[in-house]
């Protein structure tokens, strides 16, 4: 027995040897061409320029990828003021339609951003919501006053296009969700013209810019606005978009003891835990947003009503 053991040891011990042989003919060759190549590649230039792409530039490749990976017939292409822009259109998939929403993306994101953006836009179909996620242009950094006013009125155009797309349908229930600086677009836009065709608005995220921009500062756009509207944020975002929550509440309250009646329906809603990008919370926000749907903007108008 005892020989069998040592026998079954030896076997063992030259196996092993083999492998390691193996593995080291395998390795060494690829470690050297890994050397090599690292000591083979073409230092940078001195001084070389780095190309950075202009905002067109950015939408336009970003555009081209979505309208290869979306679904037949999703991309559509809308009039802005400055020119075709893409927009994202899928219609509702439930059999009775409850209206249109078209959805607003946040700083350098796109229509098909996979948080917040493209969760609302594939499952509110689901449940009758007609859904346009649209590009807005790549603004990079707050610019100077001077050009402000001409990037928030070229973002505003686009959502006047959206907003006309579904008009052009027959659908006059029309909702706006919008996130991060979306949502500060969405109410400019609101908040200056008065025949918008807009029956209720979804801010998520939405931070103030300081009086500095009042075109930016939540704390004078939303006194203007006269639809139903969801402030929406999670306990995780920034200061910016926390602080602003708190201050925004009060504001309405302050409006509503001025003005003696109630304001717009208003409703507050904070996700605990959630962050700017709703990570693991993208269910709970899809629900949240659902149940002030149904109740502040449920309707029944069909294509062609």
């Amino acid at each position: 027995m005892l020989r069998v053991m040592f026998l079954a040891r030896i076997v063992m011990v030259v196996m092993q040897a083999r492998i390691f042989s193996a593995l080291l003919l395998i390795g060494l060759p690829l470690w050297y061409a890994a050397e090599a190549a690292e000591e083979n590649a073409p230092a940078e230039a001195p001084g070389a320029a780095t190309v950075v792409a202009t905002p067109e530039e950015r939408e336009a490749s970003i555009s081209a990828s979505l309208r290869q990976s979306a679904a037949n017939g999703e991309a559509i292409e809308l009039s802005g003021e400055k020119g075709p822009f893409l927009g994202l259109y899928r219609a509702e998939k439930h059999g009775e339609s409850q209206g249109g929403i078209i959805l607003l993306h946040d700083l350098d994101n796109h229509a098909n951003w996979p948080q917040v953006i493209r969760p609302l836009r594939l499952q509110l179909p689901l449940h009758g919501w007609h859904t346009l996620s649209i590009q807005l242009p790549f603004f990079g950094d707050i610019p100077p006053p001077e050009k402000m006013d001409e990037q928030l009125d070229s973002a505003g155009a686009r959502l006047k296009s959206a907003i006309g797309f579904f008009t052009g349908k027959g659908i006059r229930n029309i909702v706006v969700i919008a996130h991060g600086r979306g949502a500060t677009l969405a109410a400019d836009y609101l908040s200056r013209n008065d025949n918008h065709g807009v029956q209720g608005l979804v801010l998520i995220a939405l931070a103030g810019h300081g009086a500095d921009q009042p075109r930016l500062d939540p704390m004078r756009t939303l006194e203007a606005i006269t639809v139903p509207f969801l402030d929406l944020y999670g306990t995780r975002d920034s200061d910016a978009v926390t602080a602003g929550g708190a201050q925004r509440l009060e504001l309405i309250r302050r409006k509503t003891r001025a003005a003696g009646t109630s304001p717009p329906p208003y409703r507050q809603v904070l996700i605990t835990g959630a962050n700017h990008e709703f990570i693991a919370q993208q269910q709970m926000l899809v629900r949240r947003i659902r149940g002030w749907l149904m109740r502040h903007a449920k309707g029944t108008e069909l294509e062609g009503g």
